[in-house]
């Protein structure tokens, strides 16, 4: 449990902004609804990095 004015990290597939089914659908509008979001932000894997 964060002390307050603790921050806190949650890591989510990049995926789950776009999945449609109801639980990512659900879980996104909590999320939006009851916490405190300072940022979205997104990674790129190695994988699927572009090799010149």
């Amino acid at each position: 449990m964060l002390k307050a004015p603790g921050r806190g990290a949650v890591v989510i597939k990049n995926t789950f902004l776009s999945n449609t089914d109801n639980a990512s659908v659900s879980l996104r509008k909590h999320l939006l609804e009851s916490c405190n979001l300072a940022s979205f932000t997104t990674t790129v894997s190695r994988s699927s990095r572009s090799r010149f």
